[in-house]
């Protein structure tokens, strides 16, 4: 059998290629939201979101950080363009007004996919925050936060685990889930 040297350029290249094969999640990446005036806005306009590292254009693969967290002067509705992942989502109005944040999709599913870590929704801000697309699922056990005292975070729609049961732990103020809970899920208070 003949030995093939490689060079340190080609070692490089063949332990990127290998890496990009194995299972995983990517780092993430983190983003930001824009707008604050009231409005109805594209969850996939990467004129909506900053990120870091910059270059990224939109959250939305697993192990994205999505922050719907700015000071909005007015309610806002997000509508995702697509079914799409992320890691984190942390949702609500910064300011002292305490403004609605909406997240919808039509046909659309969210999945919260943080690789083997949890996934993580964090609802700040007594507005009462809202993640209304068609489908939730869960490819990574949800801890669900909410740090308000009175603002209400509701799930509306479908929460689905997806690869085998997952928990949603639930910690802090009021979270309601108006539709259903999958039975491939199990809600628990911490």
């Amino acid at each position: 059998m003949q030995r093939i040297q490689l060079s340190t350029t080609q070692k490089a290249l063949a332990a990127a290629a290998l890496a990009a094969l194995l299972p995983g999640v990517a780092p993430a990446t983190s983003y930001q939201w824009t707008p604050t005036g009231s409005g109805s806005y594209s969850w996939n306009s990467s004129g909506n979101w900053t990120s870091t590292p910059s270059g990224g254009t939109f959250p939305g693969v697993a192990g994205d950080v999505a922050n719907l967290n700015s000071n909005i002067t007015s309610d806002e509705s997000v509508a995702l363009g697509q079914s799409l992942a992320i890691g984190v989502l942390n949702i609500g109005d910064s300011g002292a007004t305490y403004r609605n944040f909406g997240l919808s999709g039509a046909g659309l599913t969210l999945t919260f996919d943080n690789g083997a870590s949890n996934a993580h929704v964090n609802k700040s801000g007594d507005g009462n925050d809202s993640i209304a697309v068609a489908n939730t699922a869960l490819n990574s056990a949800l801890d669900v936060t909410n740090s308000s005292s009175t603002g209400l975070l509701t799930f509306s729609k479908v929460v689905n685990g997806t690869n085998g049961a997952k928990a949603i732990n639930l910690n802090g103020g009021t979270v309601k889930f108006g539709s259903s809970v999958s039975p491939t899920c199990a809600a628990v208070r911490a």
